[in-house]
């Protein structure tokens, strides 16, 4: 099933009763949420999904951990090309197949939320488990924004409608029904002039609710006996006003750690927001603990979180494009030198590196270098944004074009991979760079049936004497693929 709609529509609100409901009739529960700054980890949402960690015991986990987590190094470019498509395709039959097995022990319910932020990996193996899940005692359920979504998610969703799998599009709430919300907030009959005003948030309970709140706050609602009206027309315009509203009550030190915690995503570590704001655990407790008092921030198994996005949201915009470019760029180099993984370092980059940033570029590449065994597509968006950002001048951006030529094979976009290689060899003569740029033109040329075409590059490669024995013997190899597939045996 899934769910889709608005911010604050009440897709959490379903699944959190649809998962209680589930864990009272004996179903085993998964669930997790992507997040906006995780959208790079491959795999990511559907790892904490399934319970998939670095130190997992579990035997049923600890293969797709392995394939997941293992050290998967990027080698020598064309050693790095002739392993085939890296780890993804393994990690997404271990990834069903785990499902398989957990589904066989009984009933099974897989949540997973905010689909819009989720990595193109997970929207893979989603597609694939629900061909897989057909006729199995299992549930899954999936929540989305009507926006962004990438074009994976799209395909997905899609793919979803066309096999008739339930999809839920979650409306505002009709009049009655936001009536009904107001008195239960207010313990009262809302009158005719409440409701007037509450029209405004247009069916969203969580509009519905933050504006009553802000209401309150404010001393513009009167009650009498189990009557409530307003006593002026005038509300907040939006709902981010009604949520800063929310906020004002809390002190300004408060706020202004809030709003830099909204820089680290919906979620984040005691330890993280320490090492941003440069404040220790104990200096950060009084404001963390008036924001979980005021229900600003929960309190999650690995630290905190904004207790929905949409708080989040309102502090993070108020933030001025190049401040919030700025302290990006800030919380990815506190992050690294905390020990931060590749990945989580460079979404930060990728919102606040600018051109010219040669240690962001190299970052980048480095994450770069570690998701692609795992999600070349992942791959392909870290090499461009370095490229972006490197100076055109740059022997640097040579080398990054390669990285680049081969994550775009591994991921099967051959046409792309050939434009940049062809190119890069009219620009570029750098003997290690040219060698990759051609393996990555032989194997982008051969999937679409130019065997000759290919063969020509093959034999302008064996005529280098720049190559190593290595190199020399594997493009040896794929000539006499090419040759094979000519009919020419002989050469073959």
């Amino acid at each position: 099933m899934l769910l889709e709609g608005e911010p604050g529509i009440g897709k959490t609100t379903l699944v959190a009763e649809t998962l209680d409901m589930a864990g009272r009739l004996g179903f085993e529960v998964l669930q997790a949420a992507a997040d906006e700054l995780d959208q790079r980890r491959p795999f990511g949402a559907l790892a904490d999904c399934l319970g998939i960690t670095p130190d997992t015991v579990d035997p049923l986990r600890r293969e797709v951990a392995r394939l997941l987590f293992g050290d998967v190094p990027w080698t020598a470019p064309v050693d790095f090309m002739s392993q085939g498509t890296g780890n993804d395709s393994l990690i997404v039959e271990g990834m069903l197949g785990l499902v398989d097995l957990l589904g066989s022990r009984g009933p099974l319910v897989i949540a997973i939320e905010d689909l819009q932020w989720a990595d193109a990996s997970t929207c893979i193996v989603l597609h694939r488990l629900c061909r897989n899940i057909v006729g199995h005692p299992t549930l899954l359920v999936l929540t989305c924004r009507k926006s962004p979504r990438s074009a994976e998610l799209e395909q997905l969703i899609q793919s979803l409608a066309r096999r008739e799998i339930a999809c839920l599009s979650l409306g505002p709430l009709p009049p009655d029904g936001v009536a009904d919300l107001v008195a239960s907030l207010l313990n009262a009959t809302a009158g005719v002039s409440l409701l007037r005003q509450i029209a405004t948030a247009g069916g969203n309970p969580l509009f519905v609710t933050e504006l009553i709140a802000a209401l309150e706050q404010e001393g513009w609602i009167m009650k009498e006996d189990d009557h409530a009206e307003v006593r002026r027309a005038n509300l907040p315009p939006s709902l981010s006003g009604a949520i800063l509203r929310h906020l004002s009550l809390l002190p300004k030190d408060t706020v202004d750690l809030l709003r830099l915690a909204s820089v680290l995503g919906s979620a984040f570590t005691i330890r993280d927001l320490s090492l941003f704001v440069r404040k220790s655990p104990p200096a950060m407790t009084a404001a963390l603990r008036e924001a979980i008092e005021a229900e600003v921030l929960v309190e999650k198994e690995e630290g905190l979180a904004f207790r929905h996005e949409l708080f989040r949201d309102a502090l993070y915009s108020e933030l001025e494009p190049p401040l919030r470019a700025a302290l990006h760029r800030e919380a990815a180099g506190t992050l690294r030198h905390g020990g931060a993984p590749a990945v989580r370092v460079a979404e930060h980059l990728m919102r606040g590196a600018s051109r010219g940033d040669r240690e962001a570029a190299e970052w980048l590449r480095n994450a770069g270098h570690a998701v692609a065994p795992r999600a070349p597509e992942t791959a392909t968006g870290l090499f461009q944004k370095a490229i972006e950002i490197t100076d055109v001048a740059d022997p640097l951006r040579e080398e990054l074009l390669a990285d680049q030529a081969m994550a775009l094979a591994w991921a099967g976009r051959f046409a792309e991979t050939e434009e940049i290689c062809r190119d890069a060899l009219r620009r570029y003569q750098e003997p290690g760079c040219e060698t990759t740029f051609r393996m990555c033109l032989v194997q982008a040329l051969l999937p679409g049936g130019h065997t000759a075409a290919a063969l020509a590059q093959v034999e302008e490669a064996v005529a280098s004497t720049s190559l190593t024995r290595a190199e020399r013997a594997r493009f040896q190899a794929w000539g006499s693929t090419c040759r094979l597939l000519l009919c020419d045996l002989e050469g073959a």
